[in-house]
């Protein structure tokens, strides 16, 4: 369980063991803030590819989150991995897939393999569509309509896909 209602909704109840979740959409629709509180909700390892650990700490604070899931900032595929494996992370959260060194057909199956082999949960950002959807259990797009925050499954292959509105990660 996320404990972000919009996700928990769209995941039915909440994250499963063994899946690769993508979640997808434009730079400043909040994808960063959403799992970024998730990870903080769940004690789940955050791995971001693209912002140092100083400037994700000051960003978590301002979320008011207490920002201990904060774990790495790499790019290194084998050092994500790695990490991930050696701290037995049951979720683990990278921000974003897109500045990984490896290719994306790497990359999705090695967050696959993790995920299925360790009986964990990856949750893989990006800001476009990439090769690691079609290995992905449920794929989610974050738009923003309106100043709202909107959630909605493209992929699901544990249940139906739906829209729903998420609260601002920032009230």
């Amino acid at each position: 369980c996320t404990k972000i209602e919009a996700l928990d909704t769209l995941l039915h109840g909440g994250l499963r063991p063994g899946s690769l979740v993508v979640i997808q959409g434009d730079p400043g629709t909040y994808k960063t803030s959403l799992l970024m509180k998730a990870a903080d909700n769940m004690g789940a390892l955050f791995i971001s590819t693209e912002h140092k650990k100083r400037a994700l700490r000051k960003y978590a604070k301002a979320l008011g989150t207490q920002h201990n899931a904060i774990g790495l900032c790499s790019t290194d595929m084998d050092t994500l991995l790695y990490t991930a494996f050696y701290m037995n992370a049951k979720v683990v959260i990278i921000d974003t897939v897109d500045a990984l060194t490896a290719s994306e057909e790497l990359v999705a199956y090695r967050l696959d393999a993790f995920a299925k082999l360790l009986s964990a949960t990856v949750i893989a950002i990006t800001r476009k569509e990439t090769s690691i959807q079609h290995l992905a259990d449920v794929v989610i797009t974050v738009k923003i309509e309106n100043d709202a925050i909107l959630l909605q499954t493209v992929k699901n292959r544990t249940g139906k896909e739906m829209t729903v509105k998420a609260a601002n990660p920032f009230n």
